[in-house]
């Protein structure tokens, strides 16, 4: 590949970037977008040599990207995503303004050459003057028309940036908050949100459930981590299908989730919760590499309800302290802080 042409925006990589992904069938997450942006890119010969020879044995895993990564951008290097695309953004935005005041002195140009004309064919006598003043303004005109046109045309070339950039800001936002595996939001987003609605919470009650998979670690060692992700994945699908609007579900890290719920009592997240465990319970597994039906999976939940005032990781202990208490007294079970 040879070294990218420097008047391509970031946008222009950007696109090949996802576009690379999508063809590869692999997640725009943030790590996996920075590798191939950095590929389009040019400037480090590592990434640019490894993934090229991803490409020429035609096929490629978000593993080895994943592993490109970590060997050859995350040693001291800030996070490409959001940054990179937000500047662009900032740039395009001003390229907008800059045409639009090239624009106006443009049109401004014109009314000075315009009023001058018409000042001269009202002093003017001869006809050859009138000629000479008639095929100036003409040429003046058409000079602001051809100006005009270009404007227009820039405009629209940078509106199109400027949207495009912003489905993609979107997307790697997104991205950088939700946890590829399960879907739900992965920790960092919990983290944020958490403190944001218990912050707004003001009166009303906010309700926390931490969930956690019985004996997952058996599960893995029993059928196999792929499995295992199967089930982590289904458990993700059920907590998106049973938490809408404000409610949301995260995974915290490992088999253990988390749901998040505004304007929630503790009775209100005890259906909820038990709904979940219920339902999760009645789901049927099949190992498929043999074939064979797995025994039901279960989940044990623990539930606190804020106390105003009280700070985010007093909720979380209180939850994750009856959540223990379900562990122990035989799993498969829902548990609710005093």
């Amino acid at each position: 590949m040879t070294q990218v042409d420097r008047n391509e925006t970031a946008l222009d990589l950007a696109d090949s970037a996802i576009g690379m992904a999508r063809r590869h069938k692999l997640p725009t997450t943030p790590h996996v977008f920075e590798v191939f942006f950095t590929h389009f890119e040019g400037e480090n010969a590592s990434v640019v040599k490894e993934v090229q020879a991803l490409m020429d044995n035609d096929g490629m895993s978000e593993a080895q990207i994943l592993d490109i990564h970590e060997r050859h951008l995350s040693q001291g290097s800030d996070p490409l995503t959001l940054t990179d695309v937000e500047e662009k953004l900032s740039v395009e935005i001003a390229k907008v303004f800059t045409n639009i005041s090239e624009g106006m002195a443009s049109n401004s140009t014109l009314t000075g050459k315009l009023k001058d004309g018409i000042r001269d064919l009202s002093q003017s006598k001869s006809k050859e003057e009138l000629r000479d003043i008639a095929r100036h303004l003409v040429k003046s005109n058409q000079a602001a028309l051809s100006a005009s046109v270009d404007l227009n045309g820039r405009l629209e070339a940078s509106r199109a940036q400027i949207e495009a950039m912003r489905d993609e800001l979107e997307q790697l936002r997104e991205n950088a908050l939700t946890d590829h595996l399960t879907g739900v939001l992965n920790r960092r987003a919990f983290d944020e949100l958490i403190v944001k609605e218990m912050s707004n919470a003001g009166t009303k009650p906010l309700s926390l459930v931490i969930i956690d998979i019985d004996h997952f670690k058996s599960i893995n060692d029993t059928w196999g981590h792929n499995t295992g992700d199967n089930v982590l994945r289904r458990l993700g699908q059920l907590l998106r299908d049973n938490t809408k609007g404000k409610d949301k579900a995260a995974r915290l890290g490992g088999e253990e989730f988390a749901i998040i719920l505004p304007s929630t009592d503790i009775n209100g997240a005890h259906t909820v919760s038990e709904h979940i465990r219920t339902n999760f319970e009645g789901l049927e597994f099949i190992h498929t590499e043999s074939g064979k039906h797995m025994s039901p999976i279960t989940l044990s939940a623990g539930i606190a309800t804020m106390i105003p005032g009280e700070p985010v990781e007093a909720l979380y202990e209180r939850a994750d302290k009856v959540l223990y208490e379900a562990k122990t007294s035989g799993r498969n079970r829902t548990c609710i802080a005093a």
